[in-house]
């Protein structure tokens, strides 16, 4: 059964206030826990994009490469500099998340590796 909005003028807005009220407070706290914030960032670019082109985004950035992820589009770069996840967002990176978030997949992907 498919599930509807309620037909009541009063009834539909509270339910509409409370499924924004929801999605603010999911957006808020998935924000925060993938703000960056270090000196290391996962970084992100178009899937689409030449290959090589998520090395001229960190370079663009003044970053350096740290660790390559399980494609070619994904990164762990590093910058001392302040501002560094919005200057690679400039320079064309699509998601640009804390380095904390994606020490995890790096390690399994290289841990995977080592055990073939």
């Amino acid at each position: 059964m498919p599930w509807h909005l309620p037909t009541n003028g009063k009834t539909r807005l509270v339910a509409v206030l409370l499924a924004l009220n929801v999605l603010g407070v999911a957006g808020a706290v998935a924000g925060v826990a993938a703000a960056p914030t270090g000196t290391r960032m996962v970084v992100i670019a178009p899937p689409w994009s030449e290959p090589g082109r998520i090395m001229e985004i960190v370079a663009a950035a003044g970053g350096s490469l740290v660790d390559g992820g399980a494609r070619d589009w994904i990164v762990l770069a590093e910058s001392g500099e302040r501002g560094f996840a919005a200057r690679l967002i400039a320079a064309g990176a699509l998601i640009v998340l804390d380095g904390r978030l994606g020490k995890a997949c790096f390690d399994l992907g290289k841990s995977n590796e080592a055990s073939r």
